[in-house]
C-alpha cells in the first residue's frame, strides 16, 4: 500500500518549528526594511544639511549706494536754488542690499569738500545725532570739481550693525556755500563696505542763488 506524502501541499498545517522560522524571517525582513528606511532618511537629512551649508557659504550681501537730497527739491535742471549765501542740505544716503543674505557690520564713509561748512548725521526729521561723531579732514582723498581741479576733503564715518535685504537709509546734513552767480557743484563720495561686498557712489550736488538763471 502506497503511503500518501504529507505536508502543506495536501492541506496539512505546518508544524510549530516551521511557524517559528517563518515568524523569525518575517521579523528579520521588517527590521531590515526599517533599517533601510532609517538609513535612507538619514541620507536625505545629511544631503539637505550639505546643500544648506553650501547655500550658506554661497550666500553673500551685495551692497549698493544711492544718494539724493532729502529736505530740498532740485528744479528740472537738477539745481537746488536758495535765497541765501549758504544753505543746509540733508542728503538721504540709501545703503541697498540686493544679495542673498543680510550684511554684518558695515562701514559707511562720506567725503565732502572742505568748503562745506559742517557735516552732521541727522535723523529723517533733521534732528542731530551727535553720538555718531564729527567729521575730520582727510588729506589722502581728493574730490574732482570737473575742470581738472580737485577739492581737499573732510570725512564722516559710521558703522551699521547690519544692512538687511530691505536696505538702510542714513541722513547727512551739509552746510553748503552758495555763490552769488552761477551754479556751484559740490561732489560727494559715499562708500559702504562689509565683509565680501563694497560699493561707491559719487553724487554731484548742484546749488545756486534763486533768481540767477545759472
Amino acid at each position: 500500500m502506497t503511503t500518501a506524502p504529507t505536508g502543506i501541499l495536501y492541506g496539512r498545517m505546518p508544524d510549530a518549528t516551521s511557524l517559528i522560522s517563518l515568524a523569525i524571517s518575517a521579523g528579520a525582513f521588517v527590521l531590515a526594511y526599517g533599517s533601510y528606511r532609517r538609513a535612507g532618511r538619514a541620507f536625505e537629512i545629511a544631503e539637505d544639511d550639505h546643500l544648506q551649508r553650501k547655500r550658506d557659504r554661497e550666500a553673500r550681501p551685495e551692497l549698493g549706494v544711492e544718494v539724493h537730497p532729502h529736505n530740498r527739491v532740485p528744479d528740472d535742471d537738477g539745481v537746488i536754488r536758495v535765497r541765501a549765501t549758504s544753505a543746509y542740505v540733508n542728503l538721504a544716503i540709501g545703503i541697498t542690499n540686493s544679495g542673498s543674505r543680510p550684511a554684518g557690520h558695515t562701514r559707511v564713509e562720506v567725503w565732502s569738500p572742505k568748503v562745506v561748512g559742517s557735516l552732521k548725521w541727522v535723523g529723517s526729521s533733521g534732528a542731530e545725532q551727535d553720538v555718531h561723531g564729527d567729521s575730520a579732514p582727510d588729506l589722502s582723498t581728493k574730490l574732482p570739481i570737473g575742470d581738472g581741479r580737485e577739492f581737499d576733503t573732510r570725512r564722516m564715518t559710521r558703522t551699521l550693525e547690519t544692512v538687511p535685504l530691505i536696505g538702510e537709509t542714513l541722513y547727512l546734513r551739509m552746510e553748503c556755500p552758495v555763490a552769488d552767480r552761477g551754479v556751484g557743484m559740490i561732489p560727494i563720495l559715499v562708500r559702504a563696505e562689509t565683509d565680501g561686498s563694497e560699493a561707491d557712489e559719487m553724487y554731484s550736488l548742484r546749488i545756486a542763488r534763486a533768481g540767477d538763471p545759472g
